[in-house]
């Protein structure tokens, strides 16, 4: 994790969250390269319901997980202006919805910046010129409910509302994630 170190790290695990953390702790990890992991549901864990969220994104516009995911699946990506392999997670992810947004994927950018950043979110999004939706969890409410506690994190939630992957960290060229999120899209 770069930047403020054990920040992301003091959540308290309750509710819906729970569920997520013990998904994410009992899934088996195809180990990538050291700093990315990309876990895939095993058993019935599969069946663990992501969290829902309803945040405004930098625009004004609602954005809520039940909406998006009546598309298709959704990933949703926790990362922050410091976090340096963040911005290459993000570039890969409007790559991404360039090419699997026509298939039915949407993505949602949750920026963890505490309120020293939150200025600084919308400049970096537009440098990036990233065309997905960005919301800022300026409370660490949408956090605290996916137990994320490192960045970049990506979280992928299948049509049906459970959780069908994550990827803890980045490193261009793993194709783990997106490999997943093939098998859950529509033949081109």
């Amino acid at each position: 994790m770069n930047g403020a170190p054990g920040r992301l790290a003091r959540r308290v695990v309750n509710g819906p969250g729970l569920l997520v953390l013990a998904a994410v702790l009992a899934f088996s990890v195809d180990g990538t390269s050291p700093g990315t992991q990309v876990a895939h549901a095993a058993g019935p864990i599969e069946q663990a319901p992501a969290p829902a969220f309803h945040a405004r994104d930098l625009d004004g516009h609602d954005v809520s997980l039940e909406e998006l995911r009546s598309r298709g699946p959704v990933l949703v990506d926790f990362w922050a202006t410091w976090c340096t392999p963040c911005r290459a997670a993000l570039t890969e992810l409007e790559d991404w919805r360039k090419r699997y947004g026509p298939r039915g994927l949407s993505i949602v950018a949750v920026s963890v910046d505490g309120p020293r950043n939150l200025a600084k979110v919308r400049p970096y999004v537009a440098r990036l010129r990233v065309s997905f939706p960005v919301v800022v969890d300026d409370d660490g409410a949408i956090q605290g409910l996916y137990q994320v506690t490192e960045l970049p994190t990506a979280v992928l939630v299948d049509t049906a509302g459970r959780v069908a992957a994550t990827r803890v960290g980045f490193r261009r060229g793993e194709t783990g994630l997106a490999t997943k999120l093939e098998s859950l899209l529509p033949p081109e």
